[in-house]
């Protein structure tokens, strides 16, 4: 076993990155499982730690491989996988899996030998679910698509870890997944985002995690995660570097780019400074206040799950808009941060490339999520050098 370099010379950057990736001998199958390419050596350190504890899920299968093939079940499998997931994912998408595995395949497949399952079977299942019956609803592409994603892992788990299938009669082959339609998220103007944070009933309520989101960008369960350490006061930043998740657990963040400093204007600096003063006279008062080392906690001093944050946010709209003379359109607490990349995309003097940095995305993420920006983003820069073209100066 190794930690692997890999060098690529990158033109838009003008020179060359060096990313790793785990290689590791999986004696049970006679084969190498290679790692994704890693910006990060740690990152790699940490799946081939990953990669080991699945082959060594692989030997608690042992015993159930000394049946026939043919005989062992998908709930077999998914048993030995979902083991080795807990040390691969994060905690909020090991529980999707988990969530996903138990509703929509168990039922069906759980006590079916898993060689017996062709991709005729599998198709068909997608289409029924696109479809709506007499005991359900028709799923989203995105739901269907999860289905899909563990279904795969599945199956792969089997062909590269437990070596009780060859890839080539993998039934997932040739089974893709659902094209998603981009649909424009409604989003705030700054404008109205100000009209909102100006209010005093909003400004009454427990409002400081929703403003960083505002202000700042971040997934709301990034600033749930925030530490009361992140917070460098003499260096006007806030260091995203944890998530805390609707199943209250802190984790890793979503991916390398997640990790960002993000610097602070003065006025949200006083922001958290009033709430870190609050927090400090309530901890006068009972010394087992938030004891804990997060930066936002709730009024009681717990910290704040981002689910019920979202849940609390949209009564607090609800009843802003109830008195208001011109409500505001009816977002999610994720709509404030797609407002965050829709406003900034649209300045003239704001590349995407600057926007993903701050929103610990990637440019392609950007600019596939935010489609409906760079359009009209498009066609200004196009109209713009047009006339600079062909429009001839007086004089």
């Amino acid at each position: 076993m190794s930690i692997q370099e890999k060098t690529k010379f990158y033109k838009r950057q003008n020179k060359e990155i060096t990313k790793y990736y785990a290689w590791v001998y999986n004696p049970n199958t006679g084969k190498n499982v290679s790692g994704p390419l890693r910006g990060k050596r740690s990152d790699a350190v940490k799946d081939e730690a990953n990669i080991l504890k699945s082959i060594e899920a692989g030997e608690k299968f042992e015993k159930a491989k000394e049946k026939e093939k043919i005989r062992i079940t998908v709930k077999e499998v998914y048993d030995c996988w979902i083991d080795a997931a807990k040390n691969e994912y994060a905690n909020s998408t090991y529980e999707v899996y988990k969530y996903y595995y138990s509703h929509f395949i168990n039922n069906l497949w759980g006590d079916i030998p898993i060689l017996k399952i062709k991709p005729v079977h599998i198709q068909n299942y997608i289409n029924d679910l696109g479809k709506a019956g007499e005991e359900h609803k028709a799923y989203s592409a995105e739901t269907i698509n999860k289905i899909i994603n563990i279904l795969s892992l599945l199956f792969q788990f089997s062909i590269n870890v437990l070596n009780i299938m060859d890839e080539s009669k993998n039934p997932m082959k040739g089974i893709n997944r659902l094209k998603i339609a981009l649909s424009d998220m409604e989003t705030w103007t700054p404008e109205q985002q100000a009209e909102f944070f100006n209010s005093p009933l909003v400004r009454q309520s427990h409002y400081f995690p929703l403003l960083c989101v505002s202000a700042l960008g971040p997934r709301p369960g990034e600033v749930c995660g925030l530490a009361e350490k992140d917070y460098l006061r003499e260096k006007k930043l806030l260091k995203m570097s944890r998530g805390y998740d609707k199943y209250n657990v802190l984790s890793d963040m979503k991916n390398h780019q997640s990790h960002r400093p993000l610097s602070l204007s003065d006025f949200i600096c006083h922001a958290i400074d009033r709430h870190l003063n609050w927090k400090a006279e309530m901890r006068q008062q009972y010394p087992d206040f938030a004891d804990n080392n997060f930066l936002f906690v709730s009024a009681k001093g717990r910290p704040i799950n981002p689910d019920v944050y979202s849940k609390a946010y949209i009564k607090l709209l609800n009843k802003y808009n109830s008195q208001a003379s011109t409500p505001l359109p009816q977002i999610s607490l994720y709509g404030i941060r797609h407002s965050f990349a829709t406003n900034n995309l649209l300045l003239d003097d704001i590349s995407p490339a600057l926007v993903a940095d701050v929103m610990g995305n990637s440019v392609k993420t950007v600019l596939s999520r935010y489609a409906h920006v760079t359009t009209d983003m498009r066609r200004q820069v196009t109209e713009n050098y047009s006339e600079k073209l062909f429009t001839k100066k007086s004089g």
